[in-house]
């Protein structure tokens, strides 16, 4: 089941969304982390998806918008499943969930994933729900 996490749950998207990071290889700063996911929750629904009465997935949405236009959209702080729950079905449900709330919001919805491993099956799953490319990322590193 999925549905929007409520104020006294956000410790436990932190917590998930920092296990993401981690997980990605990212230095987490949880100060910071948590300073973001709470003000992300004043702006657009932290998802959560409950399996066995527990926090199984998170899809921490914000709200952002490109430096040349005033006009914003929908995009994630991270989604993260974890590891022993991973399955098509919980990811589908989620982004499903996604793309209905940006509908009934009116909003564009953008993902950004940030990592090197997988990317190409990664860009398959994303477009297998309706996302297609436009752009890239990269970095120069010091």
């Amino acid at each position: 089941m999925i549905r929007y996490a409520t104020q006294e749950e956000l410790p436990q998207v932190v917590e998930l969304v920092k296990m993401g990071a981690e997980e990605l290889g990212f230095d987490v700063y949880p100060p910071t982390l948590a300073d973001s996911i709470y003000r992300s929750y004043m702006l657009a629904p932290q998802l959560i998806y409950i399996e066995d009465d527990k926090i199984v997935c998170v899809a921490s949405l914000t709200l952002g918008s490109h430096p040349w236009s005033q006009v914003p959209y929908l995009t994630t702080n991270m989604v993260f499943v974890l590891k022993k729950h991973r399955k098509p079905a919980i990811i589908t449900e989620i982004y499903n969930y996604i793309k209905k709330y940006a509908n009934l919001q009116r909003i564009s919805y953008y993902d950004t994933f940030i990592g090197t491993d997988k990317i190409d099956g990664r860009l398959r799953l994303l477009r297998s729900h309706g996302l297609e490319q436009t752009g890239i990322s990269m970095k120069y590193e010091v």
